[in-house]
């Protein structure tokens, strides 16, 4: 019974030793970011298995939102038979005629085609809107994915889950990268003398990914 209480006690108090050990290495060396503990080459594999998902999701996101203005054209089809009937009916054959004569009005006819396609499919407007709406939309979207891509790099990179408050560092960061990476390229073009470097290139890479 001794022996038991003995070796329950030792056991306590070496968990109690490591916990503290623990603790005190923390409090000694901070936030050691784990990437001194993985190779270049596994680090730069998961940062790229990142990139293909953040393409993958993107690909998605255009897919739907162009199936979305697929949809809004695809509800406007009922109204193409009642504006072919406006375009061959007699009025309108009557304005093509009118607008030959002198002093009349030359646009006529083109007025109320225009005016019958936008009552029976969409107007110019109705238009503009649904692309607007699907360019915004798609702009918002990739925005995010590319926000989702920047912190998970940026964690695969320091080998931990970021805080809150370094979340939108890890987004400015990664914008500023790729505006450094378009320059660059930018730059090769215009200034043929500069060696050029590829942009799949280690070099290049590290522009990006910060390592």
């Amino acid at each position: 019974m001794k022996k038991a209480k003995f070796l329950l006690l030792s056991l306590i108090v070496i968990t109690g030793v490591s916990l503290g050990s623990i603790w005190l290495f923390n409090v000694v060396m901070g936030d050691v970011p784990n990437k001194y503990q993985r190779s270049h080459a596994y680090v730069q594999k998961a940062l790229q298995q990142h990139i293909r998902e953040a393409d993958r999701k993107a690909a998605d996101a255009i897919s739907k939102r162009v199936s979305e203005f697929t949809s809004f054209i695809d509800s406007r089809k009922s109204g193409a038979k009642p504006f072919s009937e406006d375009v061959v009916s007699l009025k309108s054959k009557w304005l093509v005629f009118k607008s030959k004569f002198p002093f009349t009005d030359k646009d006529g006819h083109k007025n109320y085609i225009v005016q019958k396609f936008g009552q029976h499919i969409f107007t110019q407007e109705d238009l503009a809107l649904a692309v607007k709406r699907t360019v915004e939309a798609s702009i918002k979207d990739l925005d995010g994915i590319e926000n989702e891509l920047a912190v998970a790099m940026r964690q695969e990179i320091l080998g931990r889950t970021l805080r809150p408050d370094e979340v939108p560092i890890a987004s400015d960061k990664f914008k500023s990268a790729i505006a450094l990476l378009v320059t660059a390229s930018q730059w090769d073009v215009t200034n043929p003398n500069i060696s050029r470097i590829g942009v799949g290139s280690p070099a290049r890479r590290r522009v990006v990914i910060g390592i």
